[in-house]
């Protein structure tokens, strides 16, 4: 299994916003980025203490022998990343108050979790039929967020006609 840092970092971002916007944390906005970065690099060591015990594992199945004992994987898979990120979220000195249970917190994680990858979307060439483009969801939990396709366009002047500029100069550059 391959860690990427960047799936793991948008996957702690995704669960630790999730729980603030359901209340189950109590966190100040200039701490967010610290809890989000606390978050991605357990989760990061747990998933590689995972991966390195199913390795070891799968080895010893391999020889036929017993698993290796003392490896910092438990065996459990995504509900050990899941308890490490409890622990976290519980003894983190940037979180101000944890409002959820234990059970409430694994089942809300482990939903993030597992909610589908968003596949990006690029961005039709320009000059297309100036339709949202497809797929497009509402737009996103901020107020003052709006799409570029819901706005009205601004009435423009109406254009004049360069000639006409062109006698109006004239006089006045005498």
């Amino acid at each position: 299994m391959r860690v990427d840092p960047q799936v793991v970092q948008e996957v702690a971002a995704e669960v630790v916003l999730q729980l603030v916007l359901d209340g189950d944390l109590r966190i100040s906005p200039l701490r967010i980025g610290d809890v989000e970065r606390e978050v991605a690099f357990a989760m990061r060591q747990a998933l590689l203490g995972e991966d390195a015990f199913e390795r070891g594992c799968r080895r010893a199945r391999l020889r036929h022998a017993a698993p290796p004992p003392g490896r910092p994987g438990s065996g459990r898979g995504m509900l050990s990343v899941v308890e490490v990120i409890i622990d976290v979220l519980r003894g983190s000195g940037n979180v101000a108050k944890v409002c959820a249970d234990d059970d409430t917190l694994r089942l809300k994680i482990l939903s993030v979790i597992a909610r589908p990858s968003r596949a990006r979307k690029t961005l039709p060439p320009a000059g297309g039929a100036g339709s949202p483009p497809t797929g497009a969801g509402p737009a996103g939990g901020c107020p003052a967020e709006a799409r570029v396709w819901d706005i009205p366009p601004r009435p423009r002047p109406p254009v004049e006609n360069p000639d006409r500029r062109e006698r109006q100069r004239l006089p006045s550059s005498r």
